[in-house]
């Protein structure tokens, strides 16, 4: 069915989502057939514009990843594809299903096409942001990152992740080192799994804690 390049759309051996799928397929990124794009909204545009024909629709497949989709309202609009590992018996979404937003089957493990949001930036010998200027800025930033620093207007990070279709590192019961590298269980210091089920979903089947006094 996905034979035709011109109908191919993906990105380029630099996208972070080109480099997570290469390594889950096991075909270098920078090797893969089909039309380059230089952003995701071009992929999604490209899709998109193929759907509007019946000849093209079928015949067209993008990559994109799951936090562009649900950030942006996409699923009506593109058919998100269910992944079967060389090691599973069936395809799984990275959701429960094909219709929820609970990143289930990413936190458990089942879906192993996923990669830590990596911020980098140069640092004296003392650990220290190099340029003084925005050196504040620079620590705000990874403070609101890591969940260390309040967002600005009593805004929660954990409903920022859950809106844009994210998973904080408190929600993830798997972790690995590298991409494509094996899934080992994880155990956070703070887990935050079922309320980011109750953010993401509306609704959580953990009972809470009774502390007896």
């Amino acid at each position: 069915m996905w034979n035709d390049e011109s109908l191919l759309h993906d990105r380029s051996a630099t996208s972070g989502t080109q480099t997570m799928l290469a390594a889950a397929i096991g075909v270098p990124a920078a090797q893969w057939k089909g039309t380059p794009h230089q952003t995701s909204d071009d992929v999604a545009t490209a899709v998109e514009a193929a759907s509007l024909s019946k000849d093209t629709a079928d015949k067209a497949i993008g990559i994109l990843a799951a936090d562009y989709i649900d950030s942006r309202n996409l699923r009506a609009q593109v058919r998100v594809l269910a992944f079967q590992d060389t090691s599973q018996r069936c395809a799984v979404y990275p959701d429960s299903t094909a219709t929820s937003h609970d990143k289930q089957n990413v936190r458990d493990g089942h879906y192993p096409i996923w990669s830590p949001l990596h911020l980098l930036y140069k640092v004296d010998q003392l650990g220290n942001p190099v340029n003084s200027t925005s050196r504040q800025t620079v620590l705000d930033i990874v403070g609101y990152l890591s969940g260390t620093k309040e967002l600005p207007n009593g805004v929660k990070l954990i409903d920022v992740y859950a809106q844009s279709g994210l998973i904080p590192e408190c929600a993830m019961h798997v972790t690995r080192t590298k991409d494509g590298g094996n899934i080992v269980p994880n155990e956070s210091s703070s887990p935050c799994s079922c309320l980011f089920e109750a953010k993401a979903t509306g609704v959580t089947t953990c009972k809470p804690c009774r502390v007896q006094g």
